[in-house]
Formats: C-alpha cells, sequence, structure tokens
C-alpha cells in the first residue's frame, strides 16, 4: 500500500474511463454510473479522494441499501455494491456493466469520455436507441411524397441496370414496367404505410439534399493551406455524387503519359488507382452516419495525396488491422442502401472493399493506403508513388492482376528478356513490395501481388 505525505492509505489506483472516486455518496454520484452503464462500465469508490487518499464512508446495511434504491428508481440498473478496509477506513465499491439498454438519468443520457462523464450528443443517442429497436436511419420514413419526391425514371433506369448485368442480382419479380411503389416495396424502399424511407430519397430522390441536408461531397485541391481550389459539392442522388467526385478527382488529377520502348502510342497511367477511389467514395456513402447534421463527406487532394473523409467512425469491436484481412466482418450502418448497391454491384456482402482498396494501390506500385478512425469519423490516405514504376514494371503488374501469378520464365516469354534480365526485375518488385515471392529455388519459385494470399 502507498502512503502519501500525510500517512493516510491510498487505493493504489487513478481515476479513468472505468474508475471514479467519490468522498461521499450523493445523488449526483449517480451521472458517473449512468455513464459508466452506457460505456465500458465501471467502477466507483466512496471513501476515496480524487487524489486516491483514503477517508472511508459509511458501509453500514441502510447506506448500502440508499444506493441500491437510488440505482434502481433513477437508473434501473442493479450494481454490486461491496465493502473494501483499508487500515481502518472502509470504503465502498460500486460495480456497473455495461447495460445492453441505453439507461438515462432524469431524461439525460451520459457516457465516460476519460475521466469526465458527458451528456451524449443528440444523434450519436439517436443512432444508439435505433440499434436498440433494432432499426435503423435508412428505413425510417422520410418527410417526403412518392409522387413529389421519387425519380420514377431513375428507379426504372436502376432496375434495367441491374437486368443488365452478366449475373444480375436483382429477382426476376422485379420488373421495370411495374409501378413506381411496387418496384420501391419489393426493393424494400417503402415503409408499412407506403412511404419512401431515407434510403429510397437518397437512392433516387429528386432533391435528395431537401431532406438531407448534409448528403454531399465536399472537395478542395490544396497547393497550400492559404492556396487551394474549392470544387463544386457533389449533390444529388448517391449514384449522381459518385460521378460528380469521380470527375472532380480525375480533373484535379490528370494521368500522366509514356510512351513504350517498342510502341509509338502513347500510355496512359492515372495518378491514383481509379478502381480504388472509386471504392473508397462508394464506402464513405453507403457507410457513413447521415444522422451526423452538418458533417458532410470531405474529399480533399494534396500535391503528393488524396483524402477521403466521412463521419461514422468503426462499428463496436472492429479494429484497423481487421480492415486489412480478407475477407473481414462485413457491417452496415445503412443496410437498405448496402443492400440496393449490392444490386448493381457497387458493394459486396463479404468484407473485400477495404483489402480490393489495399490491394490495388499495391498492384500499381503506390504505398499501402493509411486508415483511420475514431468513435465519429473514418480516413483514408492515398499516396502517390515516391518510386515511379517502369513501363515494363507497369504492364507485369497488369499481366499478374490478370493471371494471379508470374514466373521467371513466363516473364522472359512474356517481355522477351533473359532470364538474368529477368530475375533482377522481378526481384526490384519483391523489394519495393508490389510482387511477393513465393518459394525459395528452382522452377516452383513464383511471384504474386504482395497483398494476395498464397
Amino acid at each position: 500500500m502507498i502512503l502519501d505525505p500525510e500517512n493516510v492509505p491510498h487505493i493504489g489506483l487513478s481515476e479513468s474511463d472505468v474508475v471514479e472516486f467519490k468522498e461521499q455518496w450523493t445523488a449526483s454520484a449517480l451521472k458517473e454510473l449512468c455513464a459508466f452503464a452506457n460505456t465500458k462500465g465501471g467502477v466507483m469508490y466512496v471513501g476515496v479522494r480524487n487524489d486516491g487518499s483514503i477517508v472511508g464512508t459509511a458501509v453500514d446495511d441502510a447506506q448500502q441499501l440508499l444506493i441500491a434504491n437510488h440505482c434502481d428508481t433513477k437508473l434501473h440498473i442493479t450494481p454490486v455494491i461491496e465493502v473494501d478496509r483499508h487500515v481502518g477506513r472502509a470504503v465502498l465499491v460500486i460495480t456497473v456493466r455495461p447495460s445492453a439498454h441505453l439507461v438515462r438519468l432524469d431524461g439525460r443520457y451520459y457516457k465516460r469520455v476519460g475521466t469526465a462523464s458527458i451528456e451524449m450528443a443528440e444523434d450519436e443517442m439517436a443512432s444508439r436507441l435505433m440499434r436498440q429497436a433494432d432499426r435503423t436511419w435508412d428505413a425510417f420514413a422520410a418527410p417526403a411524397t412518392l409522387e413529389n419526391d421519387i425519380d420514377a425514371a431513375a428507379v426504372r433506369a436502376f432496375v434495367r441496370d441491374a437486368h443488365g448485368r452478366e449475373h444480375p442480382r436483382v429477382p426476376l419479380s422485379i420488373r421495370e414496367s411495374d409501378p413506381i411503389d411496387v418496384i420501391l416495396r419489393n426493393l424494400d424502399l417503402l415503409t408499412a404505410d407506403g412511404r419512401p424511407t431515407y434510403a429510397a430519397v437518397l437512392l433516387f430522390g429528386r432533391n435528395p439534399q431537401q431532406w438531407i441536408r448534409s448528403a454531399m461531397i465536399r472537395m478542395a485541391y490544396f497547393r497550400s493551406i492559404n492556396d487551394f481550389t474549392a470544387y463544386p459539392d457533389c449533390t444529388g442522388t448517391l449514384f449522381e455524387q459518385l460521378d460528380m467526385a469521380l470527375r472532380h478527382i480525375e480533373s484535379a488529377n490528370p494521368p500522366t503519359f509514356s510512351f513504350s520502348q517498342d510502341s509509338i502510342q502513347r500510355q496512359e497511367h492515372p495518378q491514383y488507382p481509379l478502381v480504388a477511389i472509386r471504392e473508397a467514395l462508394i464506402n464513405a456513402l453507403v457507410h457513413r452516419d447521415y444522422m451526423r447534421g452538418g458533417s458532410d463527406i470531405e474529399v480533399k487532394m494534396f500535391p503528393d495525396r488524396l483524402v477521403i473523409s466521412n463521419p461514422g467512425g468503426l462499428f463496436p469491436g472492429m479494429t484497423l488491422s481487421e480492415l486489412r484481412q480478407t475477407p473481414h466482418r462485413s457491417e452496415r450502418r445503412n443496410p437498405l442502401i448496402a443492400s440496393t448497391c449490392f444490386l448493381v454491384y457497387l458493394v459486396e456482402r463479404y468484407g473485400t472493399g477495404t483489402t480490393r482498396i489495399v490491394s490495388e494501390c499495391t498492384a500499381a506500385g503506390l504505398p499501402e493506403p493509411e486508415f483511420i478512425a475514431d468513435a465519429y469519423n473514418f480516413q483514408i490516405t492515398f499516396w502517390k508513388s515516391p518510386i515511379p514504376l517502369t513501363e515494363r514494371q507497369r504492364r507485369t503488374v497488369e499481366w499478374v492482376k490478370e493471371h494471379s501469378r508470374i514466373t521467371n520464365a513466363q516473364y522472359q516469354k512474356q517481355f522477351a528478356v533473359s532470364r538474368a534480365t529477368a530475375t533482377r526485375e522481378l526481384e526490384e518488385l519483391t523489394e519495393l513490395k508490389v510482387f511477393r515471392k513465393v518459394g525459395s529455388t528452382g522452377r516452383g519459385v513464383y511471384y504474386v501481388l504482395d497483398t494476395e494470399p498464397v
């Protein structure tokens, strides 16, 4: 046991996101217990000063009954209350487990952030209450009408596009000639009483921003902090926002060109792999938190990088490292939007989007993108290549993307080079972490993209 300068016993702990000290019990302590229940749970020590020194408190049955009654009537929770004695001083230890349901105190909801218990923002509270009720934002009725606010032509074009795919995912029971309300109901985009959901408005609305003001992408190119070009906001439906954002990115980052040794044809090289950029934008549009009023998707472009950020962090329990695993858990913040986009191959259901982004960047000879996330936002940064690939290296990468692997003999034949040249250039691509070498010696050696499993 640690003694402070006054020889007062010390609890041996510090306040944290799961530890709280109180000199004595008062009704105000319920706020901390409420916050514990709504976050990760925690332990309150009554009879301990903020610095951890033990002063002791009443621990008789009447005091414990008073605390239990307060928790029951005010918070509707049942904590574990125990007595801990330190050198003649008694401390009440109140343990609260994380609650499966939101706990409120006098009509307010609190959460634990560090050593503070703060009131939840309205959007976070609403989001958690909807999850508690097993409902999502995109399934609620929007203040819009089917007749005036839904673009019937866009709905029919979507069905036509979905049926025109090589392997259609849209059920044959959904027909382009059906009435619009029938199509939307079969896509689960109408409420039980026939009103358009927020998903329907965002996907097929004539003016989605009338009802969802933050549903847009803001974009700018920064040459320096004070020298930047702002692009027009990307608005309209989810599909229109995606198309506009890709055009802005291509305009701000025009491709570079080169000529191969054996051809007079000009070769075009995008500065970023457009497949990866498109995937990242789709993820942002489909999985962002639309309840965060005033928070848009942002695309910031710089001479050396491109940053896409959107409101809505990772789901509880998911980690950034998990995003690089193939496949990983597929969590959907807006399941109706995701399901509709799945029908036209914009998203998958198997947690492959982020790994595809990494693979496309690596295959293009670029550094792996950087993922950053907290409780409220998700951000991905694409970097331009510090070491540009030669034309033959680019062609090699494209060949491997098509054929999954390449051997030394295949390299010699494909590019008409000697064995020594093939060995040297394949090793260079391995050192750049574009390829991974499988095997050690002999004919069994081959090379795959660095993010591909063996």
